[in-house]
């Protein structure tokens, strides 16, 4: 392939190569061609395009060739960060911010605390902690794509979600019969902690700091920066009369200890007394 090519051009070449790789499984079929790479897309998509000959030319090969083979391309944009295959099979080197997946020996220990569950919500083939799992990107072992997407409802779930998501994962609230180990950043001040706080039916437990807590599957490479994650493991339960029980624990400790230790706590409020008055409770990680 030429140095001088463009980046959108080599991506075109790319695509090409890898249907002429699996040409025998392809031909007569509707083929979806994932990329993070919009003009190459495009290109594919349209038919073409003039903004570019070289870009043309990389297009008119491949479609022409698809053509003689009965192949129908349709085209699926993936974020970059999330089209982690083609990473990991490229062989790159690059840290990926999705794809910290824990210690096996953490989630056993968690699978003895609370049973294993039975789906993997956030995951990849190579992040994967359960048999069973769902992955944000197209796979044909896994059982769905888009955890958010999928219905919860009476399912038992671990979710490691990135942590810029955290938020879209109280989904769960919606989720009948639904239950969840949840591994999340203990950082009280966040809005999305509170709805965490409602639906606990445990004691938050806090992963051990051990230098290879958070690995990426691809490289030798682990988090550096766990105390300022502060990841700890919600048990979480759609069942109110559960929840309910467990908050009355947690006033009666409250109570006990007349006050609030400083370290790894947060206010866990909306309890009501017969008078109306809102009671607040205070929940606190424990290691695990």
């Amino acid at each position: 392939m030429g140095k001088e090519w463009h980046i959108n051009v080599k991506e075109l070449v790319a695509i090409h190569l890898a249907l002429m790789h699996f040409q025998e499984e392809v031909q007569n079929k509707l083929v979806q061609v994932n990329a993070d790479n919009t003009t190459a897309l495009a290109y594919i998509r349209k038919q073409g395009g003039t903004s570019s000959d070289s870009l043309y030319e990389a297009a008119k090969d491949l479609l022409l060739w698809a053509k003689g083979r009965n192949i129908t391309l349709i085209t699926r944009f993936i974020e970059g960060e999330k089209n982690v295959r083609a990473v990991l099979h490229s062989g790159g080197r690059q840290v990926l911010t999705t794809e910290w997946t824990l210690h096996h020996e953490v989630c056993s220990r968690l699978w003895n605390l609370w049973g294993e569950p039975s789906i993997d919500l956030f995951a990849t083939q190579s992040t994967k902690r359960l048999p069973v799992y769902c992955s944000p990107v197209p796979d044909q072992e896994a059982v769905a794509v888009d955890a958010i997407l999928m219905e919860w409802e009476g399912l038992d779930t671990y979710a490691f979600p990135p942590f810029k998501i955290l938020d879209r994962v109280m989904k769960f609230r919606e989720s009948n019969n639904a239950c969840m180990t949840l591994i999340a950043l203990f950082w009280p001040m966040r809005p999305w902690i509170t709805e965490v706080m409602e639906w606990l039916v445990d004691t938050p437990r806090s992963l051990p700091c051990r230098n290879d807590l958070l690995r990426q599957p691809h490289i030798e490479r682990y988090h550096q920066n766990l105390l300022a994650l502060n990841l700890t493991a919600f048990r979480l339960l759609e069942n109110w009369q559960e929840r309910r029980a467990f908050r009355g624990k947690l006033q009666e400790q409250s109570q006990e200890r007349g006050r609030c230790p400083q370290s790894r706590c947060t206010n866990l409020s909306g309890m009501c007394s017969e008078n109306g008055a809102e009671l607040t409770t205070i929940t606190l990680s424990v290691p695990l």
